[in-house]
């Protein structure tokens, strides 16, 4: 079975230093000139010119005329994605950090956190920002995003602990079931590995891959 990527997963980056209060710049602010910085840099994110979509976010920033709103923290979150994409973890940690410190409780921010620290394999600290997130937002999707985040990721152990803090409903999603799979197998208990298949194709039975990885995991036996 291929190993699932998140999509955020083939983005590294390099330390940098800037942070949200060099940013948040006083002035006027012109709402209209900030939505269209905002609008040019989710543009040139979908272009994957993450370079050129820092540099809007910051403008857009800039137009903040020193008001931190709901539009200026989500600005910030599309400014820590860019950087993230343009592999620099130090500097998305840090908008990261200053988001976080005027606008508490931000799921979202919480979440990338976790992703960073996933990928620059910190297992405690990308636990804690993912089960943050997740508490924050109750949200069942962003619970089995972190926990196939974490096995992406090879963080197994955290994903186990995951796993059991983890609503039910989640635990049991198509996606969730297919991944326990896979965490087992990455740790070569081919026997959990193939019982947790098996449980997978009693609600899924139709599924050629699943029934192909059976073929495989008796092998292993």
């Amino acid at each position: 079975m291929g190993k699932y990527k998140m999509r955020y997963r083939k983005y590294k980056w390099m330390a940098a230093s800037l942070v949200l209060s060099a940013t948040l710049l006083a002035g006027c602010g012109n709402v209209k000139k900030q939505n269209e910085y905002k609008q040019k840099g989710i543009a040139a994110m979908e272009e994957e010119d993450y370079a050129k979509a820092l540099s809007f976010f910051q403008k857009a920033l800039k137009e903040s005329g020193g008001r931190i709103t709901e539009r200026e923290a989500d600005i910030c979150y599309y400014k820590a994605t860019a950087q993230y994409r343009l592999d620099q973890p130090g500097a998305a940690l840090a908008t990261l950090d200053s988001l976080v410190d005027y606008h508490k409780n931000d799921a979202k921010a919480s979440f990338l956190k976790g992703m960073i620290y996933a990928d620059t394999g910190k297992a405690q600290k990308a636990y804690d920002a993912l089960k943050e997130a997740c508490e924050t937002s109750k949200e069942n999707e962003m619970y089995e995003n972190a926990y196939m985040d974490l096995i992406a990721a090879s963080l197994l152990e955290q994903a186990e602990q995951f796993f059991e803090i983890m609503p039910s409903e989640a635990k049991a999603s198509e996606q969730v079931l297919r991944q326990r799979v896979l965490l087992y197998e990455k740790k070569a208990d081919y026997k959990k590995a193939y019982d947790a298949a098996m449980k997978f194709l009693k609600q899924y039975p139709q599924d050629e891959d699943m029934q192909e990885e059976i073929d495989f995991l008796k092998s292993r036996l």
